[in-house]
């Protein structure tokens, strides 16, 4: 879970907070020889602004994982 709060300092104070919770689940595999990160993230914002919000959020992210560009360790 890694859930992104925001505040609207200038904002009334019943529309200045944004605090969602949810569920994130990955799944690391190999396309061919390259390892490929897949992640789904959704999340209920359990408290919104009135104006301009949502209450769901979803994500779906595909990280392509490559090799160490340095082979050897910098700091012993």
């Amino acid at each position: 879970m890694a859930p992104t709060i925001t505040i609207d300092w200038k904002a009334d104070s019943g529309n200045m907070l944004n605090l969602p919770i949810g569920l994130q689940v990955g799944k690391l595999v190999k396309l061919g020889r390259l390892p490929v990160k897949f992640t789904l993230k959704v999340d209920y914002s359990l408290v919104k602004p009135d104006v301009f919000s949502q209450r769901w959020d979803i994500r779906f992210q595909v990280t392509p994982v490559i090799p160490s560009l340095l082979k050897e360790v910098l700091f012993k």
